[in-house]
């Protein structure tokens, strides 16, 4: 069955939507720092939630609880990925670094890190999982490619 869910976010909360009812299914605090960017998994069971500390948290869409924390960025994260199939999340920061978390271990794996992508601030990021390709942006006026594996 399609998932049929929408997000939508502020500073310290995202809220879960039904898309068929239009009512709220669940509401997720985040306290820690200012949210930056958030994602769905695949399954529609973990939201991920990136903040102005760098730091990554899952929660768990239903109660809204916290599931783990990420390995975190040294600063603020930019923007989030979730990668269908591979159980994997895309982060990229203001550190000028982008991480490829595997999201299916209990704690914090990373797959894979690449630092000084940019000598900007990343802005955007993109994923093309049949290119095997991480694209991002940057106030550098720069487009950069790495390879996803």
């Amino acid at each position: 069955a399609r998932l049929k869910v929408f997000l939508s976010g502020c500073s310290s909360r995202v809220r879960i939507w039904d898309a068929v009812t239009g009512h709220v299914k669940c509401a997720i605090t985040h306290k820690d720092s200012e949210i930056t960017d958030f994602c769905i998994d695949d399954r529609g069971r973990k939201v991920f939630v990136a903040d102005h500390n760098g730091e990554i948290h899952a929660y768990n869409s239903t109660t809204g609880c916290l599931i783990k924390k990420l390995t975190s960025h040294e600063l603020e994260v930019c923007a989030l990925l979730y990668c269908r199939g591979d159980k994997n999340l895309i982060s990229a920061s203001w550190d000028h670094s982008i991480m490829v978390h595997d999201e299916s271990e209990k704690v914090p794996n990373i797959w894979r890190t690449a630092t000084n992508v940019h000598e900007g601030d990343i802005t955007c990021l993109a994923f093309s999982r049949h290119l095997g390709l991480i694209a991002t942006g940057a106030t550098d006026c720069v487009i950069a490619l790495r390879e996803y594996k």
